[in-house]
This record gives structure tokens, sequence and C-alpha cells, in this order.
């Protein structure tokens, strides 16, 4: 097995321990790895010692593929469906931008929402462990039907626009990072986070 997997399963629940406050968080240039994993604390942001064990844990190119059964992270979802799924926003992604935990990062060029990350959080095996992270810390989580075999908002720090999904063996995790606190903006910014998940299931199912 992997050793990426256990790293993988909370690096969700890392990123928005790192939010700061109840609304959506600031966009920023690099997504941290996760460093405290599998207690019943909450999450902690990583110390920079701490950033290079997990790192160091998350191997992309062990094997023939960076993620059995679907590639690169980037080939998770394309840019062209990224920007399609965030039409509503009238904005371009120009490409993918790979991580350090099986991610891929699509950065938009409109202010409401600058950036989109794409997370392969483990496989099926692994989905009870990863919804219980939540449960535990506290954060709590609501339930999306329709929606790929089984579906969960982490509510702590995005809400709607933080979106856990499994289709077949494959966990991955939506987050649209912005700052508006516009009700409009924030809407369609969760109806888009849906939307790109469903061409992740169609492409992945």
């Amino acid at each position: 097995m992997r050793r990426s997997l256990v790293v993988l399963a909370m690096i969700g629940a890392f990123l928005h321990a790192c939010g700061g406050d109840g609304g959506l968080n600031a966009a920023s240039d690099t997504t941290t790895p996760p460093s405290q994993i599998g207690t019943t604390d909450p999450p902690k942001a990583a110390e920079t010692t701490a950033n290079s064990e997990a790192t160091e844990a998350v191997d992309t190119t062990e094997g023939d593929e960076a993620i059995p059964g679907i590639g690169a992270p980037c080939d998770m979802v394309d840019p062209e469906t990224v920007e399609d799924a965030f039409s509503f926003f009238d904005a371009s992604v120009d490409r993918g931008i790979e991580g350090y935990a099986q991610n891929c990062t699509y950065w938009l060029d409109t202010e409401s929402v600058p950036k989109i990350d794409v997370f392969h959080l483990g496989t099926a095996d692994q989905w009870d462990r990863i919804r219980s992270g939540w449960e535990e810390t506290g954060g709590g989580i609501v339930e999306v039907d329709g929606l790929g075999d089984a579906a969960y908002h982490p509510t702590v720090y995005h809400g709607e626009n933080d979106l856990v999904f499994m289709i077949g063996d494959h966990v991955f995790s939506i987050v649209a990072w912005g700052g508006s606190t516009d009700e409009t903006i924030l809407t369609e910014m969760g109806e888009a986070v849906k939307a790109l998940a469903q061409a992740i299931v169609a492409r992945h199912g």
C-alpha cells in the first residue's frame, strides 16, 4: 500500500484548519501537506520540519501512475472542464498545477473564485476514516444526494464550496477558494463545485 494513503485521507481537514475564520479563505500560492493525522485534536498547521516529512510521504512518482487508475494528479480533470463548470464567473483557466498531496490547483482569472483545488484523498476502503475525521474534530458534515456513490460537504470553513465525494474506488475533494461574502457569488460557487464534481464522476465512474 502506498505510503501516502493516510496522509491523503486527512488533507481536506488540514486545509480548513489553516483557514482562520468561518468564511472562505483567501487564496494562497501553495498547498501545504498536513502534519497532524489520526488524532481527535483539531488539525494544526504544519511546522516546517513536518512539512518536509509529509511531502516525502507523498510519492507522486511511485509505480507507473501517481494515482492508480487515473494517472498524474492533473489527469483527474482538465482545465477546460474546470472553466466550463465555473462559467458563471466568465473566467479562463490556463492549466492545472500539480501539488504535493495528489492534488491539482487551477487558477482562474477572477477575484471571486481565484483558485480551485482538486484532491485525490484516497480509496473507497478509506471513506469511513476520511468521514470520521470531520466528525471527530467537531466540524460536522452535510450529506449530498445524487452525486457519485456518496458525497458530503464538510462544514467548518467552506460550506458548500467544499465537497468530498466517492466514485468507484476513488475519493475526491474539491475546494473553491475566494473571499467574497456576496450571497449570489457564494451560491454560484457552490453550484459550480457540484458541476465540477459531476464532471469528475462522469470521467472516472
